[in-house]
């Protein structure tokens, strides 16, 4: 009987008993199974349904037991439907991709709109800290003008700003004058201006010695013109006035008048008085020289004697960097010795050349072929600055004799490292002394250089001062009695704490979670 329920399936040669089950007939159609297939048979003959109707009535398990064309139809049935299947997930996959990437791009936008909100709070922030340090520093500037205004009551700094443009002024308005410095082609005297209905004030006159031959007053004109012209620059001693001596028709520069006297003078008192001033006062005294150079290259004016002796001192502090002023003096007298000024009118021989030259400032190339340029003032401006951190010592003192020091910088000499100099300034001086006169940096990125050095000063000094608790780090003003969490640096004021948790630690640059008063 079983052998007989398989017959369909594997396709087995008919048995005479077999057979006999050909001429039965399906319960609902009735008809004989050689009737509805010639090679396939009944499916289940004990129920007596051919595959067809057994289909039609819902037999259960037909497709296991069926036939070889049961079986078929229900394989390309499964077959439909696993491809169905297969579509659809591949449909719900693709649809499930879509929504991954737009809910990816819904959460770049959102993170690019905190984002910008962020970096917008952030550029506020940093314009309200911009227009509150600002407001600090012209508060500092104007502290410090008054400080001045009240120290130096009849100096020529109230003078300059009354003047305006260049005059020529009789030499019988100067009065009281004192010789306080004498140079191979000029004399040097304090004197009292007496401007009528102005206040009186104290000035500098330059005597101009051999000006007054013939032919000389149109090329002194010119660079009286060259002086108004550089002297509006606040690093660059200002030319007032013109005038004449009348003894021996000499041309005189009126020129401000330094109360402190020259920088190598101050730093030689602080120095014999065993005293000191802060790093932020030397850098602030370097920044200062150098600004002024930067404007006496932009003009191509060559110094030629740069030098802590001619920079002249109006204000300076021994830790007060934001009231130090300091100026640069005889910029333009090099320029006139070299056009014959300081000639002697007895013996008709030109003393300018047989000037003592300043050797230990001086350039290689100014030592072999008194060659002067931008680059041999950025020298003497690497020897000045050795001048302001070793408080005015001379330069190569170990040698006497100016011509040795000559050779042995031909030969590479250089200064040595000043005692408590940053390893940055020394490194700005050996760029100044290169051999090679074109490899030395120009006035313009020494500006850049030393404005690095002092903003690291700064931020040090802030930085020491949190530390001990004093100042926030931020506005440098306020007191500092906020905290950042985890890293318990107590550095922000009450104006600076707003925003903190959403930016880096100002002494740590770790990221706080929070911030909180400390009392």
């Amino acid at each position: 009987m079983s052998g007989l329920l398989q017959h369909g399936l594997r396709g087995y040669q008919q048995s005479t008993y077999e057979k006999s089950w050909l001429s039965r007939k399906c319960k609902n159609c009735s008809k004989r199974e050689e009737d509805h297939f010639t090679e396939q048979k009944f499916c289940h003959h004990d129920l007596f349904l051919c595959c067809n109707c057994a289909k039609s009535q819902g037999w259960a398990y037909y497709e296991i037991n069926g036939c070889s064309s049961c079986r078929k139809r229900v394989l390309e049935r499964d077959q439909k439907e696993h491809v169905k299947k297969a579509q659809e997930v591949k449909i719900w996959e693709q649809e499930q991709t879509q929504r991954d990437e737009q809910e990816w791009k819904d959460r770049e936008e959102r993170e690019r709109r905190e984002r910008e909100d962020w970096e917008l709070k952030e550029r506020k922030e940093q314009q309200q800290r911009e227009r509150e340090e600002s407001q600090r520093k012209e508060k500092e500037q104007q502290e410090t003008t008054s400080r001045e205004q009240q120290e130096q009551k009849t100096t020529v700094h109230q003078a300059a700003l009354k003047l305006g443009d260049i005059q020529s002024v009789d030499f019988q308005h100067f009065s009281n004058l004192q010789q306080i410095g004498s140079g191979s082609f000029k004399l040097v005297y304090k004197a009292r201006w007496k401007q009528g209905h102005r206040s009186d004030a104290d000035v500098a006159i330059l005597l101009i010695r051999g000006s007054a031959s013939t032919g000389r007053k149109g090329e002194f004109e010119q660079e009286v013109r060259i002086f108004q012209h550089l002297g509006i620059h606040p690093n660059l001693l200002r030319l007032l006035a013109v005038t004449t001596e009348p003894d021996s028709g000499d041309h005189c520069l009126v020129t401000e008048f330094a109360p402190k006297g020259s920088l190598d003078g101050i730093l030689s008192i602080l120095a014999d008085g065993e005293l000191t001033i802060s790093l932020l006062v030397q850098l602030q005294v370097a920044r200062q020289i150098c600004d002024g150079m930067v404007q006496l290259s932009l003009h191509d004016v060559v110094h030629r004697d740069l030098s802590a002796r001619n920079v002249l001192v109006f204000s300076l502090h021994a830790n007060d960097h934001l009231g130090v002023s300091v100026k640069i003096a005889d910029y333009g007298l090099s320029v006139l010795a070299s056009r014959g000024y300081g000639e002697s009118r007895g013996s008709g021989v030109s003393t300018a050349g047989a000037t003592a030259r300043p050797v230990r400032w001086m350039a290689p190339e100014s030592i072999r072929r008194r060659q002067y340029s931008e680059q041999s003032d950025v020298w003497a401006f690497g020897v000045t600055l050795w001048e302001v951190w070793t408080y005015a010592e001379l330069p190569y003192g170990a040698i006497t004799d100016d011509m040795l020091v000559g050779s042995k910088v031909l030969e590479g000499a250089r200064l040595s490292t000043p005692p408590s100099c940053p390893a940055g300034v020394y490194g700005i001086m050996q760029k100044c002394w290169k051999e090679k006169k074109m490899e030395r940096p120009t006035f313009s990125e020494l500006q850049k250089l030393l404005q690095e050095q002092y903003d690291e000063a700064v931020e040090e000094r802030a930085r020491a001062r949190a530390q001990e608790g004093q100042v926030c780090v931020v506005c440098m003003e306020g007191i500092a009695e906020w905290a950042l969490v985890p890293c318990g640096h107590k550095c922000l004021c009450e104006g600076c704490k707003e925003g903190a948790s959403a930016r880096a630690c100002p002494m740590c640059r770790s990221y706080p979670t929070s911030v909180y008063k400390i009392y």
